[in-house]
């Protein structure tokens, strides 16, 4: 018994010693896409200076954005005393980047639910290489901080542990308020939820409690936007969606103009609607997801073909 202790203790000191070798690497192939003196995408700026409104006591819900990510940087600001923007921003940046790193663990736990710990290992290190976010993480966004609370959320709901359930929906109102699509977060761990309980039944009441902390969440948000704007769910963009045209989405000057799917219709007919919101949607999401697939699919694509064809360690549950 006490060999197998000792044997096992060792297996975790192995695993957490690759993990720290891949958390290194990873952190070295980020900074290498870094240049801390030069200035980030302009959402950056959006960030820090919501920030600089929160230290200042103004909380008020932007128009375009979530304030989720300001929260969490803001306490940070005010520990560095400079008079340089730039030196806030890299506040930002650092900590995107700190939370990027320690997203490698939880990816390494949410692979151990379906493979044993060599194939998770090989989870955590295509998480940490991937060329897209290492350079997004150094930029001071809120993707980094959005993927950790969704790793964490897929975790938690299929988790053996029935009362981290209840995690992953807070976690779910969290990524709502980290970014507006957020709120699809929500509808996918409810899938996973009942996918997960069988007997759909006896868990319709814990369900609902799991609803009601998930509304908690993100209550603040929805109440201050209809104090703001007259809708709990008043986005910006949203009037201007079905216009059909990126531009027009991110433009100031069209903030205004209200263009719904019968207006399109009307002027493009229904052919013309579904070859641009349906087939053309479609296209789009194969085309993007094979560029952010890049170089991986073309590594392991063969490789997943061999091995859906062989057996090996997996838990078959997930």
């Amino acid at each position: 018994m006490n060999k197998s202790i000792v044997l096992q203790n060792y297996s975790k000191k192995k695993i957490l010693s690759i993990l720290l070798i891949i958390g290194l690497i990873s952190l070295g192939l980020k900074l290498y896409t870094t240049d801390f003196s030069m200035l980030p995408p302009e959402d950056t700026y959006g960030y820090v200076l919501r920030g600089f409104s929160h230290i200042n006591g103004d909380f008020s819900e932007p128009e375009r954005k979530t304030l989720g990510w300001s929260l969490i940087i803001f306490p940070f600001l005010q520990i560095i005393d400079s008079d340089k923007l730039i030196d806030f921003i890299n506040v930002a940046r650092f900590l995107s980047l700190s939370i990027s790193i320690f997203s490698i663990y939880p990816m390494y736990l949410l692979g151990r639910k379906f493979f044993d710990e060599k194939y998770s290992l090989v989870c955590a290190a295509l998480f940490a290489f991937i060329p897209q976010l290492n350079y997004i993480s150094t930029q001071g966004l809120s993707e980094p901080v959005y993927i950790l609370f969704l790793i964490l959320a897929i975790n938690f709901v299929l988790s053996k542990d029935k009362r981290l359930t209840y995690f992953a929906f807070l976690i779910s109102g969290i990524l709502w308020l980290l970014r507006w699509p957020g709120i699809i977060v929500f509808a996918i761990i409810t899938i996973l939820y009942f996918i997960n309980n069988k007997k759909i039944s006896r868990n319709l009441l814990k369900y609902a409690l799991c609803c009601m902390i998930f509304l908690l969440i993100v209550s603040p948000m929805l109440l201050n936007r209809n104090d703001q704007f007259g809708d709990p769910l008043y986005f910006s963009q949203t009037p201007q969606l079905f216009t059909g045209e990126f531009s027009r989405l991110q433009a100031e000057n069209t903030k205004n103009i209200e263009y719904s799917i019968s207006d399109y219709i009307s002027d493009n007919g229904v052919i013309g609607f579904l070859d641009k919101f349906l087939l053309g949607g479609i296209s789009n999401i194969i085309e993007q997801v094979w560029k952010i697939s890049f170089p991986y699919m073309m590594v392991l694509l063969p490789i997943g073909i061999f091995f859906s064809f062989r057996t090996f360690d997996q838990n078959t549950r997930f």
